[in-house]
């Protein structure tokens, strides 16, 4: 999880998680 967040492109896909549920 906190390598995703290294990533930009990854910490956006983490948000647009958060933006499903």
């Amino acid at each position: 999880m906190l390598k995703l967040l290294h990533h930009n492109n990854g910490f956006q896909s983490f948000m647009k998680s958060l933006t499903m549920f």
